[in-house]
């Protein structure tokens, strides 16, 4: 007997956690973010990964 998974519906409290403010990010230093607890640490990761990244090019000026 085969059956079909069907994928969740994406519900607001879902998409919430998966959407990424990159476009604020870029034009400014700072962005606030409100990060529930337990996704703390990966996102924590994330941009700990971001800072300590070398680009193979200069983007200055």
């Amino acid at each position: 007997l085969l059956t079909l998974q069907k994928q969740p519906s994406p519900t607001l409290s879902t998409l919430r956690f998966n959407c990424f403010a990159v476009g604020s990010w870029i034009e400014n230093k700072l962005l606030k973010m409100s990060v529930p607890l337990k996704r703390r640490q990966w996102y924590d990761s994330l941009f700990s990964f971001i800072e300590n990244t070398k680009l193979p090019l200069s983007l200055t000026g």
